[in-house]
């Protein structure tokens, strides 16, 4: 007897959808990964500036103890919380752009996969400046701060 086997090859359309899917699947782990190492970075130097900024707070309230006025100082900090604040919410932007990206990219919108990958990088670019504004202020502007109340 003989058996007869049915095959069909797959159509266009199945191959393109196959495609589509193995492109989505690498550009997601890549988006991922970049998330994943940007989110560890940025969370690191977070941490650095927020000991920076609670070993200034102790300072202040030392100076204040020992009726040393600090004012210009205390000014000095709320400057460095707003520059923490713009940080943080480029990070965000970041983030939510190469996200956007990701999702843009496999529900088959390149053209806003290219925006928001577009939109990511130039928020990148911002929080980029950002992380040496901040250490600029702190080693600069902070510094000769504590550095002439000392020598007070």
């Amino acid at each position: 007897s003989v058996v007869a086997f049915s095959f069909s090859p797959a159509s266009a359309e199945d191959n393109q959808l196959a495609a589509a899917d193995t492109v989505c699947s690498l550009f997601t782990s890549k988006v991922n990964t970049a998330v994943y190492n940007f989110q560890a970075k940025h969370a690191a130097h977070l941490r650095y500036y927020d000991d920076q900024r609670q070993d200034l707070d102790i300072l202040v309230s030392k100076l204040n103890k020992k009726g040393i006025d600090a004012a210009e100082l205390r000014a000095d900090l709320v400057l460095f919380d707003l520059k923490m604040e713009k940080f943080k919410e480029d990070k965000t932007e970041v983030v939510n752009n190469l996200n956007d990206a990701k999702t843009h990219k496999c529900a088959k919108e390149n053209a806003q996969s290219g925006a928001s990958g577009s939109s990511a990088a130039l928020a990148l670019k911002t929080v980029k400046e950002d992380a040496p504004d901040l250490l600029s202020f702190l080693n600069n502007n902070i510094k000769s701060d504590v550095e002439s109340l000392r020598n007070e």
